[in-house]
């Protein structure tokens, strides 16, 4: 397991969790309003495929 040496280091060394990374760039520069249209995943697959993007079949 990974002990919490090893998150404070990797950490220090600029390393984000999914956590800080939504909230400090993904978050911060979208508007809240278009939450909902990533929060469901598959409305979220729908636009991707509307936008010629690449999706996994289901």
């Amino acid at each position: 397991m990974f002990g919490f040496d090893l998150a404070k280091r990797l950490e220090r060394a600029g390393v984000l969790g999914l956590n800080a990374r939504n909230c400090n760039y993904t978050l911060a520069h979208n508007p809240q309003r278009l939450y909902p249209l990533v929060d469901d995943k598959l409305q979220t697959k729908k636009l991707a495929q509307k936008a010629s993007i690449a999706v996994p079949e289901l």
